[in-house]
């Protein structure tokens, strides 16, 4: 997936790349932090189930997201290194589609079976923040090179609401009413809320002005939570989604300005596909309340590339 294109950002690689390396830094590092900007695209489902059969499914995303991301690295000895990592996102162009298998009116149960339909080109990102904190210890290497052994935690809030679109719904037969919604209307909200416990294998090597860097993360989501506003049928679902695999990676290379100055360019991905859980379904006008057991599931994933500047003492 390309995110962008610089001319501007090959020239200046390329006039680094021949540069002079310098010698090999000399020391630990014991403080290092970094902040940058960068592009994300977010994706999520959100799908309802009964009888063992997908009733409804709901992508979500977001493409272009604009992120500022900074980060902090303590070594506080015996090879210990402490992080921590946030990231806030804002804008992007994005895009809601809901579909339903309402019987009798689908045609059949896969996704292209559906009795109704819902596209939203006007799918608004609320928030995203996600954060994290972990540990971990050098297993061997130097301040050259290294492989670490961690275990950390992240917490992600994303939010969307879609507006405006168009249908086609089945009413008295398939497919049979064609429709749009006005485009300033407000028609379904969708918040995920992810806690994540993982283990991460990440390490460094460094080859005269540039440090490369990677890691792999593998983990579990911990009381993950969804919210869903059906805001024309005056509908809030509340879904507590059971514990599920989550998997993550990271790329990055930096090149040293002097010795303790760095700029950086990296990239990270994060996908989670979420086990059923159970359904709060409430009315907020009436203040009716009906629960579904394990009838909820759905799915996120984050891939992001930036560039910044990186400062250790």
């Amino acid at each position: 997936m390309v995110f962008f294109r610089s001319p501007a950002l090959l020239a200046c690689l390329t006039s680094v790349a021949l540069a002079p390396a310098l010698p090999a830094l000399a020391g630990d590092e014991t403080v290092s932090g970094s902040i940058g900007v960068g592009l994300a695209n977010l994706y999520a489902t959100e799908t309802v189930h009964s009888d063992g059969m997908k009733i409804s499914h709901l992508d979500w995303e977001s493409r272009g997201v604009k992120v500022l991301r900074g980060a902090l690295d303590v070594e506080v000895g015996g090879g210990w290194t402490v992080r921590a990592e946030g990231k806030v996102g804002i804008d992007g162009d994005g895009q809601m589609t809901d579909y339903d298998w309402v019987w009798p009116f689908y045609a059949n149960t896969s996704k292209g079976g559906w009795s109704d339909r819902s596209v939203h080109d006007d799918n608004r990102l609320d928030h995203y923040y996600t954060g994290s904190i972990e540990i971990s210890r050098r297993l061997f290497g130097d301040h050259i090179q290294n492989l670490n052994f961690g275990l950390g935690g992240r917490y992600t809030d994303v939010k969307w609401s879609a507006y405006g679109g168009n249908f086609i719904y089945s009413v008295d037969a398939p497919r049979d009413t064609i429709g749009s919604f006005s485009k300033d209307e407000r028609g379904i909200s969708y918040q995920q809320k992810i806690p994540v416990l993982y283990a991460t294998l990440n390490g460094s090597q460094d080859l005269g002005r540039w440090r490369l860097t990677g890691a792999l993360e593998a983990g579990a989501t911990i009381k993950a939570k969804d919210v869903d506003d059906h805001w024309m049928r005056d509908l809030r679902f509340k879904d507590e989604l059971a514990v599920s695999a989550m998997f993550g990676g990271k790329a990055g290379v930096e090149y040293k300005l002097t010795q303790g100055i760095s700029l950086y360019l990296d990239g990270s991905f994060e996908t989670t596909d979420f086990r059923k859980g159970n359904i709060k379904m409430n009315n907020t006008v009436s203040g009716e309340t009906t629960t579904y057991k394990d009838s909820a599931a759905g799915s996120f994933a984050a891939v992001y590339i930036g560039t910044g500047i990186r400062g250790s003492f």
